[in-house]
């Protein structure tokens, strides 16, 4: 689901702490776009079903939204932040006072020795446009035995949208035996990897 606003720039998107409640998230979003000049609208355009819950606040005026995500497939609460560029990070800056998420590399150590929801956790969290360690960890779990794993891989480089990654997916795309993973992998390789 998304927002009545279409964004004139990217989305940052961050791994929220176990210890923000969605009033303390409501708090700190109120926080930043009064820091900003802009005003918060309550939250609309909420999509609930059994494993996954969607609200999603505007921030106005600016061109922004913010959506609270609530992945129970992968037991994890995520923020995706869209505005320009330069009320993105301005808005970011604020929240950071406001709002605990996860760190990168907290994320990326979980992502090396966990399952495959830790692979999807890490994209989630990871920010940059590039990031040499987690392309690694994600080329070798395309490749590993359990199709859990490679599946989630899959969904970590789609997250991502990182061209440098289309040679990895085009590898594991040519012996790929699950179907399911097979197509994830082709609807990537089919894309032009902007983000």
């Amino acid at each position: 689901m998304t927002s009545t606003v279409d964004p004139a720039g990217p989305c940052l998107r961050f791994v929220l702490a176990d210890a923000v409640s969605a009033d303390d998230l409501e708090a700190g979003l109120k926080a930043a776009a009064s820091s900003q000049g802009l005003a918060l609208s309550p939250p609309g355009d909420q999509d609930e079903r059994p494993d996954y819950r969607c609200r999603t606040w505007d921030f106005r005026p600016g061109n922004a939204y913010a959506q609270l995500i609530d992945d129970g497939a992968i037991d994890t609460r995520w923020l995706s932040l869209c505005a320009s560029m330069t009320v993105l990070f301005a808005l970011q800056a604020s929240l950071s006072d406001h709002i605990a998420w996860v760190a990168r590399d907290r994320l990326f150590a979980a992502a090396q020795k966990g399952g495959p929801r830790d692979l999807v956790r890490l994209a989630l969290g990871t920010n940059a446009l590039e990031d040499e360690a987690v392309e690694a960890l994600l080329a070798r779990a395309l490749g590993a035995e359990d199709t859990d794993m490679r599946a989630a891989a899959a969904e970590a480089i789609y997250l991502l949208r990182w061209p440098q990654l289309r040679s990895a997916v085009t590898d594991a795309l040519a012996r790929e035996s699950d179907a399911g993973v097979k197509a994830m992998l082709e609807e990537i390789a089919g894309r032009d990897g902007s983000r």
